[in-house]
């Protein structure tokens, strides 16, 4: 459950997961007043499935999500058998160990090229602290 500021509700959160392509399609009415941004592609359905199957804080992901993340990943065999969406994860739980570690490194990002909007985000957070990081991992967490 995730607290929201100045208020006594709760944010509880459930996801899906899928794996595959996506294809996205900007289309407007003629008269240019209305604009939308759509997503296709058989993904969709498969995370609407897998998000129906989970709960409060859980992620479930499709068979084709599992596959790809088991590339990656120890996974219970039952898992790897399953043809309809499964749990992988609750909250401080999760039904996978990553086999792939990866190494921190420094990256400098320089502001060529990118518009006034991105350069003033950029140095909002080029100073970030561990601290703050590990805030919004746990905001994003389940």
């Amino acid at each position: 459950d995730y607290e929201v500021e100045g208020c006594d509700h709760k944010l509880n959160v459930h996801c899906g997961l899928g794996a595959g392509k996506l294809i996205g399609l900007h289309t407007e009415n003629n008269n240019g007043d209305r604009r939308e941004y759509i997503f296709l592609g058989d993904i969709i359905d498969q995370v609407s499935e897998a998000e129906g199957k989970a709960s409060h804080g859980e992620l479930a992901a499709s068979p084709q999500a599992i596959k790809l993340l088991s590339k990656h990943s120890r996974m219970p065999p039952t898992l790897l058998k399953s043809t309809s969406p499964s749990i992988i994860a609750t909250r401080g739980r999760r039904l996978f160990r990553p086999t792939v570690t990866y190494t921190p490194f420094d990256i400098k990002i320089t502001s060529e090229g990118l518009s006034e909007e991105q350069e003033t985000l950029m140095k909002e957070y080029e100073n970030i602290d561990s601290h703050t990081i590990e805030q919004l991992q746990r905001q994003l967490s389940l």
